[in-house]
């Protein structure tokens, strides 16, 4: 059944197209995860660390605001998530030939 919705689809679509299309949408898909994992994350975090002390406990001191240490956190956080979730991607995926042929008629 997959085999034959991926045939219609590549006569529909072109193939190159097509995979341009899937590819933007799996980064799509990880950034929204990704933006999840690092809000959760975030509000974990900062709620049992004070951002300004955080910023005394470095190896440099740190005089930024508490919403700029919040951003930057945020940030990282969300950088975090995306590496490991494409690197998840990458590491799970076959070639095409190889999950075609795995596929029931």
């Amino acid at each position: 059944m997959i085999k034959i919705i991926i045939s219609e689809l590549g006569k529909i679509i072109p193939q190159e197209e097509l995979q341009t299309k899937v590819l933007w949408r799996s980064i799509g898909v990880m950034a929204w995860i990704t933006f999840m994992f690092a809000g959760i994350a975030s509000v974990l975090f900062f709620a049992t660390f004070d951002p300004t002390s955080l910023g005394k406990l470095a190896t440099f001191t740190v005089n930024w605001s508490a919403q700029a240490i919040y951003t930057v956190g945020f940030l990282l956080f969300w950088l975090f998530g995306f590496i490991t979730t494409s690197t998840s991607v990458i590491l799970l995926s076959l070639p095409l030939a190889k999950r075609q042929r795995s596929l029931p008629d």
